[in-house]
């Protein structure tokens, strides 16, 4: 007689949540697109008045260590900006770092969302970056009933949150990395044993099939390689991460509409902080194409969840409003097929009668200010003069054959570290492009979509309500200024990727790393040199000095006083 071998069931456990959160602080930099400039521009181009930014009140749920509200605090010096986290950790090292940075107007509460009392207030911005998926289902339900409450009449929330369908395939690697881990006890090389895992699989993986583990594996480790230890535990060790369909979240903000309560009035869906979800039609070649997409969408939540299965989408940052009572009362008994859908996202003259515009108009970016991060490289054999251009700041170069979209970079280019009014830029491009070809320009409309082209290609940063606040001429300041995020900093944080003006992450030379911690605005040229080269000859001093101060000031890093 045959006997069996009972297997030992182990449950799939893991230290919890929390655990994990104290041990691993989310030291994340700054996310460009969270921005109140950015978002206000972005609400204001889809037909939303946004409240004024230089005043605002800001909220940040999940604010971490201050990564991120830090800088807005920094770029908008007459806004009240709060954050807060349950994690008080987090919350202690996010007011150092603001003490050091002298910032006055940012204030953190250790507390989470459903803590969140109506003493604090109504709020213009309310943002919540890398928190929803990571959050269980009670917690998001406050974050949005906080939203549908907080929010002043005109004010914008801003979402991030996992997508699928390419959080059907990170399933993979998230699965299998649990799994290996789940025999650990504390969160002693928890990471380590991840990474480990996957490169492994992307060595000794099948070959075979359709998705090829191995090759899925190998790029997966390639990946997480260049990622920090703590992004790999928040994203793919912790037991919350809930990716959702677009219409899945879009109902989520129609189904807070409550018909016994006038106050709570639900929220509308207005657009995409980042442009290269919002003018994905721009990479369709074919018109055709988008045209079969469009004809098989009956409106526009159909329409986005076809792109987001086009594009293999992971990621979404919804910019969203408080609704009317009457557009929320519909939404919430739409679905999918409704022709009312579009009440679940917004009628703006962006999108009107649940149809898509294919671009934005003049009118649409009136006093919206652009910059690109991009500059022309001349010594780079091209096969067309004035094409090729290289990040400042990352390993990234590109190369346009459209004559048109080669002014608007180079007048980006030789605007930078400024930004530059779009209306300005494209009557500067006209002029470029006559200079360039000795032919008569092409109409501005022919720019517009140039424009539109290099925003979706993200050649252009995401446009901004208000210009920096990046010193104007380095020359003529006697008492230059760090941005006072890095005032305070570590030498060895300073080794890292810090943020500019722009959100932007650059590195720093060592001479303008000695520099940093004097830019103060109390010096002068002569005393800095002092400060920072005290073992250097006066004149060599003031030379480093300049040349860092220089640097600086490229990289958008000397704050306007």
């Amino acid at each position: 007689m045959s006997t069996t071998k009972n297997i030992d069931y182990v449950p799939f456990h893991l230290p919890k949540a929390p655990a994990l959160e104290w041990e691993m602080h989310y030291d994340d930099p700054c996310s460009f697109y969270t921005h109140p400039a950015q978002l206000a521009a972005i609400a204001q181009m889809t037909g939303h008045t946004p409240p004024s930014i230089e005043t605002a009140r800001i909220l940040e749920i999940g604010s971490a260590v201050g990564g991120n509200l830090n800088v807005i605090a920094a770029t908008l010096p007459n806004a009240e900006c709060i954050g807060i986290d349950p994690f008080e950790a987090q919350v202690v090292e996010a007011r150092q770092k603001a003490q050091q940075s002298g910032l006055n107007n940012v204030s953190y509460f250790p507390i989470g969302v459903e803590e969140l009392s109506k003493k604090y207030g109504q709020f213009d911005y309310i943002i919540g970056h890398g928190v929803f998926s990571w959050i269980n289902q009670e917690a998001r339900q406050a974050t949005l009933h906080t939203c549908a409450q907080a929010l002043s009449p005109n004010g914008l929330g801003y979402l991030s949150y996992n997508t699928y369908p390419r959080w059907y395939v990170n399933q993979l690697s998230r699965s299998l990395m649990r799994w290996r881990i789940r025999h650990l006890k504390g969160n002693e090389n928890l990471a380590h044993r991840a990474r480990s895992i996957i490169k492994l699989f992307g060595h000794q993986a099948s070959p075979l099939g359709i998705i090829n583990p191995r090759a899925y594996f190998k790029k997966k480790s390639e990946y997480l390689a260049s990622k920090p230890d703590y992004y790999l535990v928040h994203e793919y060790l912790l037991e919350q991460n809930t990716p959702f369909h677009f219409h899945e979240f879009i109902q989520l903000l129609a189904g807070l509409f409550n018909e016994e309560d006038p106050d709570q009035t639900g929220l509308t869906y207005l657009s995409d902080a980042s442009l290269n979800t919002e003018l994905a039609h721009f990479a369709f070649d074919n018109k055709s194409h988008i045209k079969s997409i469009e004809s098989i969408s009956p409106n526009r939540l159909a329409f986005e969840e076809m792109l987001d299965h086009l594009f293999h989408r992971g990621i979404r940052r919804s910019i969203f409003a408080r609704s009317s009572s009457t557009s929320a009362q519909i939404a919430s008994s739409c679905n999918l097929s409704d022709e009312s859908i579009q009440h679940h996202i917004g009628i703006t003259p962006h999108h009107q009668n649940g149809e898509v515009k294919r671009s934005y108009s003049f009118s649409d970016f009136e006093s919206i200010w652009i910059h690109s991060s991009f500059e022309y490289k001349d010594q780079v054999q091209s096969s067309n003069m004035y094409s090729y251009f290289q990040h400042r700041h990352q390993d990234l170069s590109i190369e346009t054959h459209s004559t048109e979209q080669s002014a608007i970079l180079l007048i980006l280019s030789a605007s930078w570290p400024h930004s530059i009014l779009v209306h300005q830029c494209i009557d500067y491009a006209q002029e470029m492009y006559s200079t360039l070809t000795s032919k008569v320009a092409p109409s501005k409309e022919t720019f517009l979509k140039a424009l539109h082209q290099c925003l979706y290609f993200e050649w252009i940063a995401p446009p901004r309500i208000s210009s920096s606040l990046v010193i104007d001429k380095l020359d003529q300041v006697q008492y230059p200024q760090i941005i006072p995020t890095l005032l305070g900093v570590t030498p060895l944080s300073l080794k890292a990727p810090v943020s500019n003006l722009y959100h932007d992450l650059v590195k720093l030379s060592n001479h303008l790393q000695s520099l940093v911690p004097h830019l103060d605005g109390k010096h002068t040229r002569s005393q800095l040199a002092d400060l920072a080269f005290p073992t250097e000859s006066k004149e060599k001093a003031i030379s480093l000095v300049q040349d860092a101060l220089k640097e600086a000031h490229d990289k958008a890093l000397l704050y306007k006083l």
